[in-house]
């Protein structure tokens, strides 16, 4: 699903940014990738595809992600542990 300007908009201020603008849009398997510039940078908002056991695989995912970053490695992580349905 690819959201409009004015979605994102609103989605951002969930989560307490200011929209600026979408930088980038791309889909994936399970996902479409939304890169935005943000009143504290770019992020990269991303929405997954509805099946059986997604949430728990992203927060499984997140998990690992945060213990690599923890570590100094170079990956990309949440932000925010909060997941919008």
């Amino acid at each position: 699903m690819i959201l409009s300007d004015d979605r994102l908009r609103q989605m951002m201020s969930l989560y307490g940014y200011r929209y600026e603008s979408c930088l980038n849009r791309q889909s994936g398997y399970r996902n479409v990738s939304h890169s935005i510039a943000t009143d504290r940078g770019d992020r990269n908002l991303i929405l997954y595809k509805d099946e059986a056991g997604i949430e728990g695989l992203i927060r499984r995912v997140n998990e690992v992600s945060i213990f690599l970053q923890q570590r100094d490695m170079p990956v990309r992580y949440s932000l925010d542990a909060r997941i919008l349905q």
